[in-house]
């Protein structure tokens, strides 16, 4: 885990196996994301909302330090805090305090915690997501389930509204879609119904957004490694189409577990 960003990038299950991906040009430098791992998109998804900088402000920003919020197992937490800088983007002042933790049986959990610390009672709304990169061998063979006869936003055609009608989600190209209203997500590795699992669980996280640049779009990214687009999926906790209101003083909490079952314990 990065303290830059607050920033996890990788994560080996007990297979020895990498879930999470990170292109082979990430560039680390302040000012920009890293691609790939887990960021952190606060306090605007995408371009979605009135702020000029995608994504929000605190994803590619070097003013995280460590915090002592107690993390159980094996975990590290950070905190960015408001500055003359994130006021010129956002006039709030706030804590965002991240925590990623790794528990027993191949179980990857990030808690998030935003707390409103205005004076004079002003309250604020924002936007937030685990932008989560998952490594996988070809984006062609896997499947997602449990998106079934929900409605999606799907950002290729103006936000327009559909229902999935699949019983799970596959790729023939670039998709960029933000699921509504979302319980469990699953990851199935390969088509083979035998092939290992990932379950994605969250708390306080409305929707949950699936995103594949395709091979055109991913040419024109100077970030994504050549056909690295083939070897990740984007499956993405957040609080998309409803944003959350925080008064002064409140405190908003949120999670996301990620889960492996691997092929020989199905």
């Amino acid at each position: 885990v990065f303290e830059y960003g607050s920033h996890a990038t990788s994560w080996v299950t007990s297979d020895g196996k990498e879930r999470l991906y990170l292109s082979s040009r990430a560039e680390h430098q302040d000012g920009n994301a890293l691609r790939g791992g887990i960021p952190i998109c606060w306090p605007q998804f995408n371009t979605w909302g009135p702020l000029a900088c995608k994504h929000g402000f605190v994803r590619a920003n070097a003013a995280w330090t460590p915090s002592n919020h107690q993390a159980d197992g094996a975990g590290v937490s950070f905190q960015i805090v408001d500055s003359d800088q994130t006021r010129k983007h956002f006039p709030n002042h706030f804590a965002l305090n991240v925590t990623h933790t790794i528990e027993p049986g191949d179980v990857l959990c990030t808690n998030v915690e935003v707390r409103n610390e205005n004076p004079f009672g002003f309250a604020f709304s924002f936007q937030f997501l685990l932008h989560t990169y998952l490594a996988v061998d070809d984006i062609a063979d896997i499947r997602i389930g449990g998106l079934t006869n929900l409605s999606y936003m799907d950002s290729l055609r103006a936000r327009e509204k559909f229902i999935e009608e699949s019983d799970a989600v596959q790729f023939d190209g670039e998709m960029d879609r933000v699921y509504l209203s979302t319980g469990d997500v699953t990851l199935r590795y390969h088509k083979d119904d035998s092939a290992a699992v990932l379950r994605i669980s969250k708390r306080g996280l409305a929707d949950t957004v699936v995103w594949n640049p395709g091979s055109e779009k991913a040419a024109g990214m100077s970030d994504v490694g050549e056909g690295e687009w083939r070897q990740f999926v984007c499956i993405e906790s957040g609080q998309v189409e409803q944003a959350i209101t925080l008064g002064a003083g409140e405190c908003w909490t949120a999670s996301q577990e990620l889960q492996l079952t691997p092929a020989n314990k199905l």
